[in-house]
């Protein structure tokens, strides 16, 4: 009797924990929706937000190009988590590298803009929701300041908020994100108070045999351009800003060394070529890994050196900017309702995608130097998807610059014919549904088309 009752008792918990599973599936799952996106709410949306940019009026120069220049130690006092290896809630042990945060302002006379570039995973959104008002203390603001980050995957933590955050850079530090947006705020205000007359120089370098597909591996396409802005200033001084598209992963997974992974080898490397400030920005990463030997810091320093190389040998392809024009704008990204997969045909519903991961304000940001275009994307953006951007600028007598972590983060965008591939990128990080690559390169297309004269 004592055991039919025992198990009547079991039955019954069972069966209330498979009907609280099953109302718990109702209210949280929900097909994918692949409706095509130019046929949902958002689109329209968009489109109004790009045109309101058409007839953009562009500040005639006042005078040739000036710049100053900064870098700031953000090295925290004490360990902190490490960012950017899965859940990798592990404090580090050793400092390989210090970390940075490297500014370049550029003024024609008119309009100043802050290049900021972080030795981090990304710019962290709530560094970015607290520049928007510390920066109007000195003059700029996030409308004239466009962010970056090396995407060393070997850097500091404890940045993030919500759920999502803390399992990926650890639990959220208040005075590390305060301590961050203080040496930002303090290397754009250096930067201006010593910009001098300057000029200004870029190129695209092919570099081969250095990166693979590592989402469609074969049957995908790499960009391997080393993109690279360079600026000689009258007092002889030289500052040079790079970007390439391979993942900053070469070091180990496991290592408790804070690092600036292989971006930290090549600004090295530049500056003892004679630059007085190297900095580089992440260019289109996603889907892009670096060749060589097995992981650590022979491919740390294997990447880092080949990019210093290629450049060293192929500086006669840097060619001035055809004038003064700068300009910068920032258009909000509307996206669809979030859809984070646990299988290829269902993800959870928008509510609990927002409580673990939260609610941000993405941008695409543009900035144009002269017939230079820098655009600015606030996830991983593919680097499959460059090819059609460049030709979009160079149709415009324009040359392109794709740069990803602009301050806030939306995932991956990737191709939209691997989006059922079993990948990480497609299965776990591309976080708002089908489509998207050729949404965000068609919003991308209308923005350098703005910023045509």
């Amino acid at each position: 009797m004592i055991i039919i009752t025992l198990l009547r008792y079991l039955f019954s918990i069972l069966t209330a924990l498979l009907v609280m599973l099953l109302v718990f599936v109702l209210v949280s799952v929900v097909p994918i929706d692949r409706t095509p996106y130019t046929q949902k709410d958002f689109y329209p949306v968009m489109n109004q937000n790009l045109e309101s940019l058409d007839g953009l009026a562009i500040p005639p120069a006042e005078h040739g190009f000036a710049a100053g220049f900064a870098k700031e130690n953000i090295t925290p006092a004490y360990p902190t988590a490490l960012a950017g290896s899965g859940l990798r809630r592990l404090h580090f042990k050793t400092i390989h590298d210090s970390i940075y945060v490297r500014t370049i302002v550029i003024s024609n006379g008119t309009t100043s803009v802050a290049l900021v570039s972080l030795d981090m995973l990304l710019v962290p959104p709530e560094v970015t929701r607290l520049l928007e008002s510390e920066l109007k203390t000195i003059g700029y603001g996030l409308d004239n300041t466009y962010l970056s980050a090396t995407h060393t995957h070997s850097s500091i933590g404890n940045w993030g908020k919500h759920l999502s955050g803390r399992l990926y850079s650890g639990p959220h530090d208040d005075a590390l994100v305060n301590f961050l947006v203080k040496k930002i705020v303090r290397s754009i205000a250096t930067a201006d108070s010593v910009a001098i007359p300057s000029t200004v120089s870029a190129a695209t370098i092919p570099v081969g045999n250095m990166l693979y597909n590592r989402l469609a591996r074969e049957a995908g396409t790499i960009d391997s351009l080393l993109r690279v802005v360079e600026i000689n200033r009258i007092d002889s001084s030289r500052l040079i800003l790079a970007s390439f598209t391979g993942h900053a992963t070469c070091d180990q997974s496991g290592s408790l060394g804070l690092s600036r992974d292989y971006p930290g080898v090549f600004v090295d490397a530049l500056e003892r070529q004679g630059y007085t400030m190297a900095m580089f920005m992440a260019g289109a990463v996603g889907s892009h890994g670096c060749i060589g030997p097995e992981r650590g810091r022979k491919l740390v320093n294997q990447v880092g050196e080949t990019l210093a190389s290629a450049f060293a040998g192929s500086r006669e392809l840097l060619q001035p900017v055809n004038d003064s024009t700068l300009v910068m704008v920032s258009v909000p990204l509307e996206l669809g309702s979030p859809q984070f997969r646990i299988s290829k045909n269902w993800c959870v519903r928008p509510w609990l995608f927002n409580a673990v991961f939260g609610t941000y304000r993405p941008e695409l940001t543009a900035l144009r130097i002269g017939d230079l275009l820098m655009l600015g994307t606030p996830c991983d953006f593919s680097g499959e998807l460059t090819g059609a951007l460049d030709s979009a600028a160079t149709r415009l007598g324009m040359r392109a610059m794709v740069t990803s972590f602009n301050g806030n983060y939306v995932g991956y965008i990737t191709k939209d014919e691997w989006y059922d591939v079993d990948h990480y990128e497609t299965r776990l990080m591309n976080w708002y549904g089908p489509g998207n690559g050729s949404y965000l390169s068609e919003c991308l297309t209308k923005l350098i088309e703005s910023l045509d004269e």
